[in-house]
């Protein structure tokens, strides 16, 4: 009787184990203005260890396992991107624009000194 509910029991946690199995997130990562791919941009999802770079024509992919995340994408000169995710939606074929950040310096003043040093 205790080996037929060891079993069941074992049985039961298989199916629950196999009925979490992981989703993929992929998609392209480009520049807005000129539509050209972003070649090893930063994918990865916050909290986790979980990240890849694009290849050379701007496609990524991770497998997840389910749930809820935050994916970050990063490029050098470009603003970082937030996007929400989870197993629920839609998450293959995801298109992602990157704009160019602002980078200018405050004015910078460069003065000529006559002074000769004792020394």
């Amino acid at each position: 009787m205790k080996i037929k509910i060891f079993l069941f029991f074992f049985l039961i946690s298989s199916c629950f184990a196999l009925g979490q199995s992981n989703f993929t997130v992929s998609g392209k990562v480009f520049d807005s203005a000129s539509k050209e791919p972003l070649v090893s941009a930063s994918v990865f999802c916050q909290n986790t260890t979980q990240g890849t770079a694009t290849n050379k024509e701007g496609n990524f992919s991770l497998s997840l396992k389910p749930g809820g995340y935050d994916l970050i994408i990063t490029y050098t000169g470009y603003q970082s991107k937030l996007i929400r995710i989870s197993q629920n939606e839609n998450t293959t074929g995801l298109q992602v624009e990157m704009v160019k950040a602002e980078q200018s310096m405050e004015e910078v003043v460069i003065r000529n000194s006559n002074e000769v040093k004792n020394g």
